[in-house]
């Protein structure tokens, strides 16, 4: 998978870990597997020497007790994963979906994800995502016509025979829509991969996701420090 914020990125087996500073939502480190617990605080310990300031952590596998270090959890979340044989239980939508090409398409798509974050944060997505071969940024309007607004989106990633979506927005009350859509448009053009995803526990976009016929298929925390 490509690393879209383009920091330093240290890669192992078991871990990905941002040494430095990284930009708002993205965490400094990374499990990649459920063990390795001993490995995983060994790492933490490295990175409490060089990061000053809040920092996160993504516990893939909500494996890791980060209390006793002064860690809080920020959220809990589950996994899910939708089988490419798997039948949709609903895919009715009317958005019309279509990859963001060009700067002043990204510039739109992200003042409208900013609007569904509230936040002011500098800006995320830099322009060359737009050219990634294994990134698409994907915009959602009620039709295709030039001046039709973007009213939702999402972003997607392959990487080792999968298809992970992220960042998926759009109008409260219309979740079971635009998961269902969005999932379409990935399956119409990356046909044959599993989809897999995250959202939040007890949230409306966890419910819709399995109400479209995503499977949650394990837990995951974020704590921040």
């Amino acid at each position: 998978m490509s690393d879209p914020t383009n920091q330093p990125l240290d890669k192992s087996a078991i871990s990905w870990h941002h040494p430095r500073e990284t930009p708002p939502y993205t965490p400094n480190l990374v499990t990649l597997v459920p063990d390795q617990v001993d490995s995983h605080l060994y790492t933490i310990s490295t990175l409490r020497t060089t990061l000053n300031n809040s920092w996160a952590i993504k516990d893939s596998f909500a494996t890791l007790d980060l209390e006793t270090l002064g860690f809080k959890v920020l959220f809990e979340a589950r996994w899910l994963w939708l089988d490419p044989n798997r039948s949709l239980y609903n895919s009715a939508s009317s958005i019309k979906w279509s990859r963001v090409r060009d700067e002043p398409d990204l510039e739109r798509w992200e003042h409208k994800w900013r609007t569904y974050q509230d936040t002011d944060i500098p800006r995320m997505f830099p322009s060359r995502l737009i050219n990634l071969e294994d990134v698409s940024i994907i915009a959602g309007r009620d039709d295709l016509s030039e001046n039709s607004p973007i009213i939702a989106g999402f972003i997607t990633c392959r990487s080792e025979g999968v298809i992970g979506i992220s960042n998926l927005f759009g109008p409260s009350g219309r979740e079971d829509e635009i998961r269902a859509g969005a999932t379409k448009f990935v399956r119409d053009t990356e046909a044959d991969s599993p989809i897999v995803d995250y959202e939040g526990v007890g949230s409306e976009e966890l419910a819709a996701a399995e109400r479209v016929g995503y499977e949650a298929v394990g837990p995951l925390r974020v704590w921040v420090c």
